[in-house]
């Protein structure tokens, strides 16, 4: 491909998927090769709102402590309702998940969401990202 740097294969900038591999490693991982971090965020952003539209439950968006996610709150009565809707969302389209307490300097690391460990303490978490 023209352009490309010497020494570094040049890759088609598609959304077509990696292939899955040969063997289940346990883990989640999609691979979009041409997407950047910023889309990536934007990309989870959309999905969370999306099932929380569908199940009809008020979000806004609020300023986060850090840069590297973006932060989307619901009312505390919808709490039940929303880790439902996320646990749903998370058995059809596997990810990670990490829980974010009051009393952590940093958040749990994040698990897969096949994993039991990730739901854990989900219920008394003050967060989940």
């Amino acid at each position: 491909m023209p352009g490309a740097p010497i020494g570094i294969p040049a890759q088609p900038r598609n959304d077509t998927p990696a292939p899955a591999p040969e063997a289940d490693t346990g883990d989640d991982v999609y691979v979009i090769r041409a997407l950047t971090p910023l889309a990536a965020r934007e990309a989870n952003r959309s999905a969370v709102t999306a099932l929380l539209d569908t199940a009809g439950i008020p979000h806004f968006a609020v300023r986060g402590t850090s840069d590297h996610g973006t932060v989307v709150a619901v009312a505390e009565d919808d709490r039940e309702r929303v880790l439902n809707v996320i646990f749903r969302g998370l058995g059809q389209y596997p990810g990670h998940i990490s829980t974010v307490r009051t009393d952590q300097v940093r958040p749990a690391r994040p698990l897969s969401s096949r994993d039991a460990r990730a739901w854990r303490d989900v219920r008394t978490a003050a967060a989940l990202q």
